[in-house]
């Protein structure tokens, strides 16, 4: 029975409503959403005491809901009588007040003024469906009579464009009218899904019109107005709203890669296009890892027209390298300011989650991902206007690479770069000439945009940015090197287009032999190609403005020209056609034929062709060959490395630039560039900023996680000082600091690590971690405080602790440092030390050290033998590589005289990658004498420049040297480290975000918000009870069976083997059949078999099947108490609320629960009172005598399979091997397991004739759960093995797999009574007519029970469906919120518990902090010198037995290695996974030949922790 409507009149039609109403019965209709969807908005304009008209009510639940919410001043109309009847009997005793009348929406009747709101839902809609709205225009009449001033009219609508035009025109004028428009916030349950969004129209009445048109727009029930200035505008807003909600049904309907959508971003202030997303979901056949649904990436600005991004291939590339579900592509327009990476994520994020694609879970992180982690940069320098082209924009890009590069870019095709120049600075473009500056020449523009001026940039000549340029230059050599080489024989160029200028001057400039003409038709471009890129006309480089086409034919009609090399380098402005270059006319035969006659006899034609279309490439090559004799092509594959769409290639007589779909390769053999320009792709230094401004940020950072409680879990970069004790360490570390502050004395002194920071200050003074706000100006403090601390948890007889001590020292006379002082390596125990004190020391350095981006200063006395160093050996066995390793040399002015250890500071003995240096401290005696630091430093100064060892290195020696490598070290080593360290931050912050959002403007006591959750988790947890129990494809648990699965077992499982289990015992039952007929025939001898014992042993079997009905009530009662358990859990945040539902939906369960078995014993007893001998499938007293066989056949059922699964032989003996888990198939006839699941190799097969089942009780020290089959014919039923235990992990799969036995015929044991047998019931009487009289009763019961059995079976499901699961669902979704309410006080529900009040301090505490962190990453300026590495020595020290003093140092001289032409650069990717480039891509990291990692010298404890690999 359809209820549409056959035309769209009949919407405004009273009979056709009045029809509806009567055909749809009680079910409520609720039009675009329900009360919970649309709450927010209407308890903003209505109040509880206003006085409110319900225009078209319907029998929509609306009105109800907002009466219990305290709307009790409701006046309901509508114009169906069956419907107005209807809502009256239903709301007579529960809502009382409540009033509908059937009543005309045209001509109400009310007084006018009488009310303070009119609400409408969906009734403007019905009106207005006739084709000149004249109905709807009456009802509006009629609202704005009843509304007093400042009434407002409340209009929940679709807002298609015939309805909202006809209401907004009728209340423009002095009403302020303000559309909301709720997008995503339809009803889940509703009968309905609208592909449109719903708006909510409120039109407030003014006592006095305003001089001007209040017309507003605002998105969601909370977004801000957006004031407008016409009609028209607001329309259009609404219309574009509408177009965006079909984009998002669309894509929620599923992926589809072989469509994209786009739509364009503005600003909500100026209105400017901001971002441009364009959705890309991948090919159906794509492999993508099973958590990879979603993911954004940002586009870097001036690379939206690359290839890869600006292109349907490229996006479709782009997204199956990414190797997600969706991947949302976000291009960033000119003329807008972006912040940084974190700002735009952040901008993005609520917008993008609603492109999200179907089944993605809810709490599913999307990745950012982005090219090398920036925003990119873009700066415009030149606008125009081509009488041609229309606008054109001249920009400065950085590319991948990090060059600067300067595009034309015409802006009707913006996804096109017409032409491209790469940039130099105009100083290094000066020194090109000079052989002195060479190597400067050779570094491009790297420098950071920001610190280099327009007029400080210039076209980099020399360098062609467009392959296909590089083949046309390449096919010069065609003409042969001589004729190439030589001034005096001209080669004369015709080049049709112009461009940015860049091949006619790059062959005017390297080709000396080049008489070049260029013909160009647009002067617009003469004129970009002079003010931008560099392009200077002269006697050997002229262009002529004009139609390249009519050149030709002019100049062959002429005769007398020639020319040896003509190219096409022109584009095509028909974007209809499949060939991008040249324009179709180009490539005609007649201009061909024009062009071979204006050739020399060694003239080239060369052509760049860029065509898609295979069809038409094949015919524009057929007829190239049909006019040149000899013809070259060289195809150019467009992928990710090659971001422009050219393709290209050369002939001789003719050169064709074509595209073609192979792999890409750089020009090679025939076709190589020849001539070469001095711009070479070298590496790039960028500028510095400072070093000492970067560890300070990264200090700022240990402060960010101390403040919200974590543990500094990410590996920030520390510098840990590690060595003997009286090493000096101590000694080092105040001169750092300037100051003496730390404990000394003999023996172990240090026993705690001591996290410093050294930050350059204009005061000086130190603070302690754990004494926040308090100063210590005077350093004796700190000591005494060090020591304090330290007595405080370690005691005051030398025991040591792993805590750290975390000491800040501020003062002008430091670098900004973090240093970790450890406790000094000891070997023999004093005091309170424990007798391994030697490896918890060990154990404690090593915690700290083996960390991959901790740099260790390994501490060692000149006066020591450098090959006993522990130090040394510990840093050693963590940097075998002596990446992170600096030597200190400490005590130099002690060693004996006539000494020196020259060859370790020259790092010839032992060599250390980073080498040593050398430092003197001051003495015992000088501390003793309280010896200024300053005049220690000085004395060492002095020593290094008056030794004779060490004069010649005294500048790189001491503590200053150490302190500016230390800084510059741990410079580096942040850099390197703040990109994982960022994209860890980033995943927190986005696993916050939407928690943090929900918590950001919350105000736990608002009434109105507790209110609107209370609603909103009723209907949650109505939906998640539905759909646990239904079954759900988001709520899957795949650890064990619950909620609906769990009950569908009961029935179709459990129930029928519990009815197996008390099926009759052989033996009673014919003793009680003999006993019935012989107590029926009394005193005589029966001739005949008496029915009355028939029905009397078949209604005693009915009885016994009360306990497993009842049973079977109770296993699903208990399910779903449990389900709803499940479902509160989500409620817990609100105690009170989750105890309450709890209780309600239990008790209504409980008393379900006893309809239902009373359901169940009446059914039982409708069984009882009468035996139907006459069913169709009863065999009736003739069969039953000629029946002899009295044991039940099993049926035969093929040998289908009924389950597979994974089960355990338990009761193998250890001799054999013991318990094994095989793979075991039941089929019909047979029981077979195999090695694994694959099912190839068979271990045996057991035929499942004269099984049984039998229960074994788990064994004491078993986790197991065992049954067992045997054979009742006493015999083996596998190998020497009478049964065969089989065990499972759960009882629950013990009970399916004994069902699925019961399927196959293999029924469970009958337990025997008094040790009697169960085998064949013995006779009773010798009498031959008595036991044909009991077997035929016997045949006839088990005929009857079996009709009984099937009728239970299929009843039981049917009866507990009905009258408890159905009705509790029914009873969550219409009872319960109403039962909630009349519990009690409704806001004390809602009081949230103080786990979740702290939860949600910690949450906003925690992102704010992250993000902190975020901003002090994001003020790290990436452009910092990187300080090489030194070359690998030689450690072969490591492994050998006996140490050897060199006489040379010990530097491996690696080869240089050329590089390569032009070195591929691999694309950076944020995200969980990079996308992966279907080409190899090498990059040439190091100049230095790969070496075998020395090995770790062997040692026994202390452990060292496991390294990860890196």
């Amino acid at each position: 029975m359809s209820l549409l409507p056959r035309t769209a009149e009949e919407f405004s039609s009273a009979e056709y409503w009045e029809r509806f109403f009567r055909k749809r019965g009680e079910k409520a209709f609720e039009w675009y959403g329900d009360y919970n969807s649309l709450c927010g908005v209407l308890h903003k304009y209505i109040k509880p005491r206003d006085k409110v008209l319900v225009v078209g009510c319907g029998n929509s639940e609306l009105s109800e809901q907002l009466y219990d919410v305290g709307y009790h001043q409701l006046t309901n109309i509508d114009i169906s009588e069956t419907v107005v009847s209807h809502m009256n009997q239903r709301n007579a005793e529960r809502r009382p007040d409540l009033t509908f009348q059937q009543v005309d929406a045209t001509q109400t009747g009310f007084e006018s003024g009488s009310f303070q709101a009119a609400l409408d839902k969906g009734t403007l809609d019905a009106m207005a469906s006739e084709e000149d709205g004249a109905l709807a225009g009456r009802m509006l009449a009629e609202v704005v009579r009843v509304l007093s001033v400042g009434g407002r009219y409340v209009c929940v609508t679709l807002a298609q464009e015939h309805v909202i035009k006809l209401a907004v025109e009728h209340f423009a004028q002095g009403w302020a009218v303000r559309i909301h428009c709720l997008c995503g916030q339809q009803n889940e349950v509703s009968d309905t899904s609208f592909a449109l969004p719903v708006f909510v129209l409120v039109c407030t009445k003014f006592r006095q019109a305003p001089p001007f048109a209040v017309l507003e727009l605002c998105q969601g029930e909370d977004g801000a107005p957006v004031r407008l200035a016409s009609v028209q505008e607001l329309l259009s807003a609404v219309k574009e709203r509408q177009a965006y909600n079909l984009m998002l049904h669309k894509l929620r309907g599923g992926t589809d890669a072989s469509s994209t959508q786009s739509l364009t971003l503005c600003h909500a202030a100026t209105g400017q296009p901001r971002y441009t997303l364009t959705v890309q979901d991948s090919l159906p056949s794509a492999k993508l890892p099973r958590s990879n649904h979603f993911a954004i990436f940002i586009v870097p600005q001036g690379r939206e027209s690359d290839w890869l991004y600006g292109s349907a291939e490229g996006r479709t590339q782009l997204a199956s390298s990414a190797k997600f579900r969706r991947l949302v592509i976000v291009a960033m327009h000119r003329d807008q300011e972006y912040e940084d990476m974190q700002a735009v994520q952040s901008e993005l994020s609520p917008m993008v989650m609603e492109l999200a694609p179907p089944g993605m879970p809810a709490n599913q992180q999307v990745p950012f991902l982005s090219v090398g982690g920036d925003l990119g940069w873009r700066e415009v320098v030149g606008r125009g206007l081509s009488a041609l082209t229309g606008e054109y924009s001249v920009e400065d890009v950085r590319g991948e690479d990090g060059h600067l590069y300067r595009r034309l870019i015409f802006m009707n095709n913006s996804q096109l770069v017409q032409s491209e120049s790469r940039l130099r600075s105009k100083a290094t473009a000066s020194s090109t000439h000079k052989k002195k500056n060479k190597k400067k020449a050779k570094a491009s523009v790297s420098e950071a945009p920001a610190l280099m001026e327009v007029k400080d940039r210039s076209v980099d000549r020399g360098f062609l940015c467009c392959t296909h340029h590089e083949v046309m230059v390449a096919g010069f050599a065609m003409l042969g090197m001589n004729a190439i080489n030589s001034k005096d024989l001209p080669v004369s160029v015709l080049l049709v287009g112009l461009g940015g200028g860049g091949l006619p001057q790059f062959l005017h400039d390297f080709v000396p032999c080049a008489r070049v003409e260029v013909v160009e038709l647009d002067p617009a471009v003469l004129e970009v190609a002079q003010t931008w890129f560099g392009f200077q006309t002269d006697k050997r480089l002229k262009v002529i403005l004009g139609d390249g086409l009519e050149h030709i034919k002019t100049l062959e009609s002429q005769g007398g020209h020639s020319f040896d090399v003509i190219m096409f380098d022109v584009d095509s402005k028909d974007t209809t056609l499949g060939m991008s270059c040249p324009p179709s006319a180009f490539v005609e035969t007649s201009l061909l034929k024009n062009v071979y006659s204006l050739l020399t006899p060694r003239g080239l034609f060369m052509l760049n062709l860029v065509c898609r279309d295979s069809a038409l490439r094949m015919s524009v090559l057929e007829r190239v060959q049909a006019v040149f004799p000899r013809v070259y092509s060289r195809g150019i594959e467009v992928t990710a490395q090659c971001p422009v769409s050219y393709t290209s290639a050369v002939t001789l007589n003719c050169s064709v630039c074509q595209e073609d779909q192979r792999s890409e390769k750089r020009t090679t053999g025939l076709l190589s560039p020849v001539i070469h320009a001095p711009h070479p792709r070298g590496s790039v230094t960028m500028g510095n900023r400072g070093m000492e401004d970067l560890i300070p940020l990264v200090n700022r950072l240990q402060d960010a996680f101390s403040a919200i409680g974590q543990s500094c879990d990410l590996d920030l970069p520390q510098i840990a000082v590690v060595g003997g004790q009286s090493a000096g360490k101590s000694s080092v570390l105040e001169n750092f600091v300037g100051r003496d502050f730390l404990p000394r004395g003999s023996g172990i002194v240090t026993r705690r690590p001591l996290v410093l920071q050294l930050i350059s200050s204009t005061t000086e003074h130190a603070e302690f971690l754990h004494c926040k706000g308090k100063k210590f100006t005077d350093f004796d403090d700190v000591r005494l405080e060090i020591e304090a601390e330290t007595d405080r948890v370690t005691g005051t007889n030398k025991g040591i602790s792993s805590i750290p001590i975390n000491l800040r020292v501020y003062s002008p006379n430091v670098l900004n440092l973090t240093l970790i002082d450890l406790p000094g390596i000891t070997k023999v125990p004093v005091g309170d030390q424990p007798p391994d004190i030697e490896y918890q020391i060990r154990d404690m350095i090593m915690q700290f050290i083996c960390r991959e981006n901790c740099l260790i200063l390994a501490v060692t006395p000149a006066n020591m033998d450098l090959a006993n160093s522990d130090a040394l050996k510990l840093a050693k066995d963590v940097d075998p590589q002596g990446h992170r390793t600096i030597g200190v040399i400490t005590k130099l002015d002690l060693v004996d005289k006539g000494t020196d250890v020259r060859d370790v500071l020259e790092n010839r003995l032992l060599p250390l990658r980073r080498g040593y240096i050398g430092v003197v401290n001051r003495g015992q005696k000088d501390i003793e004498g309280k010896k200024d630091i300053g005049a220690a430093l000085a004395a060492e100064k002095r020593f290094f420049k008056s030794h004779p060892a060490y004069r010649h290195m005294a500048d790189c020696m001491g503590t200053p040297y150490l302190q500016r490598l230390l800084n510059q070290q741990l410079t580096n080593h942040i850099r390197d480290t703040l990109p994982a360290l960022r994209s860890q931050l980033q995943t927190q912050l986005l696993s916050l975000d939407k928690e943090a959002e929900e918590y950001k403007y919350l105000n736990p006591d608002d009434p109105s918000r507790k209110t609107k959750a209370l609603m909103q988790l009723i209907q949650h947890f109505g939906l998640d009870f539905e759909k646990r129990i239904e079954g759900s494809g988001d709520q899957v648990d795949t650890v064990q069976l619950s909620g609906g699965a769990k009950i569908n077992r009961v029935f179709h499982e459990r129930f029928p083997f519990e009815l197996v289990k008390m099926e009759f015992d052989e033996k009673e039952l014919r003793r009680e059949i003999s006993y019935a007929i012989k107590n029926i025939h009394g005193i005589r001898t029966g001739l005949f078999t008496p029915d009355m014992a028939f029905e009397a042993i078949v209604k005693k079997q009915i009885v016994k099947l009360k306990g497993p009905c009842l049973k079977c009530v109770d296993m699903v009662i208990q399910e779903l108490i449990n389900t709803v358990q499940q479902c509160t859990n989500k409620l817990e945040i609100f105690p009170k609320l989750r105890e309450e539902t709890e209780r309600i939906v239990t008790t209504h369960i409980r008393e379900r629960e006893s309809q239902a078995k009373d359901q169940v014993l009446l059914s039982l007893e409708i069984q009882l009172s009468y035996i139907n001998t006459n069913h169709e499938d009863f065999i009736g007293f003739a069969n039953a005598q000629q029946k002899t066989n009295p044991t039940c056949k099993k049926p035969s059922a093929g040998n289908q399979v009924i389950r597979k699964g994974w089960l355990t032989i338990n009761n193998i003996s250890l001799i054999k091997g013991g318990a094994k888990e095989y793979w075991f198939v039941l089929t019909a006839e047979s029981l077979s397991w195999f090695k694994d699941d694959e099912e190839k190799e068979k271990k045996y097969m057991l035929p499942l004739d004269n099984l049984k089942v039998r229960d074994i009780e788990k064994g004491f020290m078993s986790s197991k759960h065992v049954f067992a089959i045997f054979n009742t014919e006493q015999r083996n039923v596998y190998k020497d093995y009478r049964h065969l235990e089989l065990a499972c992990d759960t009882q629950d799969d013990v009970d399916s797999w004994k069902a699925s036995l019961l399927r196959a015929g293999v029924y469970p044991e009958k337990t025997t009574v008094d040790g009697e047998s169960s085998g064949q019931a013995e006779s009773f009487s010798m009498d031959p007519q008595l036991e044909r009289q009991v077997e035929t009763i016997r045949n006839l019961v088990d005929s009857y029970m079996s009709i009984v059995y099937k009728s239970i079976r299929d009843l039981m499901p049917k009866t507990i469906m009905h009258l408890v699961i159905n009705n509790v669902e029914e009873f969550i979704h219409a009872e319960l919120l109403a039962q909630l309410y009349s519990s009690g006080d409704q806001y004390s529900l809602m009081d949230e518990s103080p786990e979740q009040a702290l939860r949600r301090e910690e949450v906003l505490r925690t992102h704010a902090a992250l993000k902190e962190a975020l901003n002090i990453i994001t003020d790290i300026s990436t452009s910092t010198i990187s300080t090489p590495l030194p070359p690998p020595v030689d450690n072969s020290w490591l492994h050998s037995g006996s140490l050897h003093r060199r006489s040379s140092p010990g530097y491996s001289i690696p080869k240089k290695h050329p590089a390569p032409a032009a070195p591929s650069l691999p694309v950076r990717f944020e995200g969980p996974d990079p996308p992966v480039s279907n080409s190899t891509v090498t990059t040439n990291t190091s100049s230095h030949p790969k070496r075998v990692p020395p090995g770790v010298p062997r040692r026994q404890p202390p452990a060292v922790p496991t390294q990860q690999p890196h």
